[in-house]
């Protein structure tokens, strides 16, 4: 082969190969910082997010009767585990919610006057009370009266409410002779708190019994 014709063959065989490389180094500079091409959306993962379960509340916790005793009073009684005795100098017991202390239950034994013993009407005791309470609660509205005790005892029921600084109250108190004592228990609260309060204060009267 001539020279002329062999050298023209070579140049162009590097011209080939030269071209090669370029096309080969520009797909590949495509790949590594072009944008990549868009899949179809036939093919196209979906990426979904996962499902949140829902929220379930916490259950709401169980109330457990406590039991109270005072020998000295003889008696003895149950309240909820979401109410607490509060020291007092003037109640037997004094039992407030845990969250508040302006709601109240109460059980008292009030000193009496002389009388004979066993003579304690019961119809004295309850005028006794209204007469108090009204002296302290203009106004007073007797809600209810009943005669209510149900361990048999000398007992009435009295509901009075009263407006407080344009607040409603409320104060139900079970008077009780038993033996040659007075038992006071009263519910004091708000209007607003009044039907799951009378509930406690229920279940506690239910509760109350005497030791002596």
């Amino acid at each position: 082969m001539k020279v002329g014709v062999r050298a023209a063959i070579l140049r162009r065989n590097c011209l080939a190969g030269a071209l090669a490389i370029l096309v080969i180094a520009s797909l590949a500079g495509c790949r590594r910082f072009g944008r990549a091409a868009a899949r179809s959306p036939a093919t196209e993962p979906v990426t979904q997010s996962p499902q949140k379960a829902p929220a379930v509340p916490a259950p709401a916790p169980q109330l457990v009767d406590q039991n109270y005793e005072n020998s000295k009073a003889g008696i003895k009684l149950q309240y909820p585990s979401n109410w607490k005795p509060k020291p007092s100098s003037d109640d037997v017991v004094l039992l407030v919610p845990s969250a508040s202390d302006s709601r109240t239950i109460s059980l008292d034994e009030p000193s009496l006057p002389a009388h004979l013993p066993g003579l304690i009407p019961i119809g004295l005791v309850q005028n006794g009370y209204l007469d108090d309470l009204k002296k302290k609660h203009p106004g007073l509205k007797i809600e209810e009266q009943t005669e209510d005790d149900p361990r048999g005892n000398k007992g009435r029921l009295v509901h009075a409410s009263w407006v407080a600084d344009g607040k409603s109250m409320d104060e139900v108190t079970l008077l009780v002779v038993h033996g040659d004592h007075v038992y006071l228990l009263s519910l004091d609260t708000d209007r607003g708190q009044y039907p799951a309060d009378r509930a406690v204060f229920d279940k506690i009267a239910k509760s109350l019994q005497w030791t002596k």
